[in-house]
Parts: C-alpha cells; sequence; structure tokens
C-alpha cells in the first residue's frame, strides 16, 4: 500500500515540471533561396522607395516531410535554416507571427505543401 501512495505523491509533484513542457509552433507562409547581391545594389520596393539590398530573396519549393534543423532570426517573421542549402544557397523561412528568439536553436520543419497559404509548420 505504501509504495503506491509513494508514486502517487511522486506524480503529483512532478506534473507542474510536465505540464511546463510546451512546444510552440508557428504556421510557415513561404520557402525562399537567398541570392547575394553585389555591393552597393539597391532595390525599388512596392511603395516606390529605394533602399539599399543585401539578399534577393526567390521562393522556393521544399520537399514534403519532417526534419531536424537548426534555425537563426534574421527579421520580423524570418528565419535562416543554418547549414542546409538548396543549389549553394542559404533557405529562409518566412513565418506568420512568430516572436520566437533563435540563434542556431534546433527546431522541427514540417513541410506540408508548397501550394495554398501555409506551406506548413515551424516548432519551437
Amino acid at each position: 500500500m505504501k509504495p503506491k501512495i509513494l508514486i502517487l505523491l511522486l506524480l503529483v509533484a512532478t506534473l507542474p515540471f510536465l505540464t511546463s513542457l510546451k512546444f510552440s509552433d508557428y504556421e510557415i507562409t513561404a520557402y525562399f533561396k537567398a541570392i547575394e547581391t553585389p555591393r552597393d545594389a539597391f532595390s525599388l520596393n512596392t511603395d516606390d522607395e529605394l533602399s539599399e539590398t543585401k539578399l534577393l530573396l526567390v521562393k522556393q519549393q521544399l520537399p514534403e516531410g519532417k526534419y531536424v534543423v537548426k534555425v537563426t532570426k534574421v527579421a520580423k517573421d524570418l528565419y535562416r535554416i543554418d547549414g542546409k542549402k538548396i543549389d549553394g544557397k542559404e533557405i529562409y523561412i518566412q513565418t506568420k507571427y512568430c516572436y520566437e528568439y533563435a540563434y542556431g536553436k534546433e527546431v522541427i520543419l514540417k513541410v506540408d505543401g508548397n501550394y495554398g497559404f501555409s506551406k506548413g509548420r515551424l516548432i519551437f
């Protein structure tokens, strides 16, 4: 009888810790490959404003599946996959309302498809 009470007390004591282990996942709206621009390159944006351009991001398709990758946040709702490339180009992920700070953070990338509004999930 006493071992059952001890086990029950142990489970009750660890419950707050177990419930705090939550994952955050965010919608992915696009995948890009990055193309570096020459020095002193400028672009004209949709608001007819001239701005200096560091990278061109070109929409890219990714194979469906689940991947464990490391990501770094580079801008609002934009993450770079560290160490993975397509055609020798870095891969970037555009999310929707993702405020997670990440620098080489290991995450799960779930690619559901390449068409439609939602392309997959980024799970922290």
